[in-house]
């Protein structure tokens, strides 16, 4: 690991981490890094070491082959499940988790919201530029393009985002008026590759030609769940005993005959409740602490379908569920069997 001295301490804690700073007070970084031409063998890869170089995450690390630190992005799922990488005390970078990074941190005397939560792998980027409509030359009049400003962002952030990740799903907001900045939410596969992208995003903008400083945090737990679970059956599955347990809200929710699956997509595990068709991505042995119970409420059933609200996806056109408490989202309208 690097030593972390006065000039190293510096360069984590101010210049790599000014995301929540206000705009006036940010700068765009003169470096940007590029996988594609800067991954290689280190010193540090060859001696063990499994953390990733801070500094090739933004493009200058100036130690070159000779880096004590690994100079590539990170692999899924392979340096997701290891756990000298990702663990609640260090980051990818080494750094603790505990340290207070940014100016709004120090502010705020606490970490960001999702910094130390390792099941959160999702960024929310905004301040983004969207395309702008192509115009002919007589009277500035519009030219009729095969794709619609949406389309071509998740095609640009797709392609400038990708190279530091595998993403499992982005979805676009456009504000109302195409010259306000949007908002994108990108999940990617593991939350190693989603740090990895956070610092590299940091300061700077969609794409090296591009004038605008992107805003970079974390995502909200409900927003970074893709929509698309498809219950590709598990090579096994987790019945688990049926039981009525108190969540940090105060609701009962029954909790009886889920399954685990594997969702194609992110290739991480979840479970489904054949009961309420309700969905997670945590173990339900995780969320609460449970009673055994022998006879079944039906108040129980009224209180958890009471939870569910409709969304509108703005991407598909399509409505989506999304559960008050337990946060999980369903395609598919929520109901008893």
């Amino acid at each position: 690991m690097k030593e972390l001295d006065a000039i190293q301490l510096r360069r984590y804690g101010v210049d790599g981490s000014q995301e929540q700073n206000g705009l006036a007070l940010r700068r765009r970084s003169a470096t940007r890094c590029n996988p594609k031409r800067d991954s290689g063998i280190t010193v540090g890869k060859e001696s063990g070491n499994v953390l990733f170089c801070i500094d090739f995450a933004r493009g200058c690390c100036s130690d070159g082959s000779e880096c004590s630190h690994r100079h590539e992005i990170p692999k899924f799922p392979q340096d997701e499940a290891n756990p000298h990488i990702l663990n609640s005390e260090f980051d990818i970078f080494g750094r603790k988790r505990s340290i207070l990074l940014t100016a709004w941190e120090k502010a705020q005397r606490r970490k960001e919201h999702g910094a130390n939560t390792l099941d959160l792998a999702a960024l929310e980027l905004s301040n983004i530029r969207p395309p702008q409509k192509q115009r002919s030359e007589l009277c500035g009049g519009t030219v009729k393009q095969d794709r619609s400003v949406a389309a071509l962002l998740d095609i640009q952030v797709r392609k400038a985002v990708g190279q530091f990740g595998d993403i499992a799903d982005l979805r676009i907001h456009l504000e109302r008026g195409l010259t306000k900045p949007a908002k994108v939410i990108v999940v990617f596969k593991g939350r190693t590759q989603a740090e990895f992208a956070k610092e590299a995003l940091t300061n700077q903008g969609l794409v090296p030609e591009s004038r605008e400083l992107l805003q970079v945090k974390w995502a909200p737990f409900e927003q970074s769940v893709p929509f698309d679970l498809q219950p590709t059956k598990a090579p096994y599955s987790a019945n688990l005993t049926a039981s009525i347990y108190t969540n940090k809200n105060n609701v009962q929710v029954e909790d009886i005959s889920w399954d685990k699956y594997l969702d194609a997509t992110s290739q991480r595990y979840y479970w489904a409740n054949r009961f309420t068709l309700q969905t997670t991505w945590t173990n339900p042995e995780d969320q609460g602490d449970k009673e055994e119970h022998e006879d079944k409420e039906e108040n129980t059933r009224e209180e958890y379908q009471r939870q569910w609200t409709p969304h509108l996806d703005p991407r598909t056109g399509a409505t989506y569920w999304a559960h008050n408490v337990t946060k999980e989202v369903t395609w598919l309208r929520p109901h008893p069997t």
